[in-house]
């Protein structure tokens, strides 16, 4: 089970509606998403960190997203009420400078 390494330990930081120049880290994951994230401003995420769409939420851009895992401690984003939650990301007026990797 893909959720299986999140471990109990764990504190979990819901988001959703309007991010503002937030960063998530890994000690603040899991982030459960229950609804539309919507990233104003930049948001940057932290290698490790795990993103749950509750719903069928998406994670829009409008700003500038930073996220950048490593081979060894990739940032998972996957969903938890089966095959219809989570539409996945949606890159609104994005800054060129946004990554994703890993």
């Amino acid at each position: 089970m893909l959720l299986a390494g999140l471990g109990r330990s764990q504190a979990a930081t819901e988001v959703c509606g309007l991010i503002n120049n937030d960063h998530w880290t890994k000690a603040g994951s899991p982030y459960p998403a229950p609804c539309d994230v919507v990233v104003l401003g930049s948001l940057t995420i932290d290698p490790g960190v795990w993103v749950l769409f509750q719903t069928n939420a998406v994670l829009q851009v409008n700003g500038l997203l930073t996220a950048v895992g490593t081979a060894d401690d990739p940032i998972c984003f996957t969903r938890t009420n089966g095959p219809e939650a989570g539409r996945g990301f949606y890159f609104n007026y994005a800054s060129p400078a946004s990554q994703l990797a890993y």
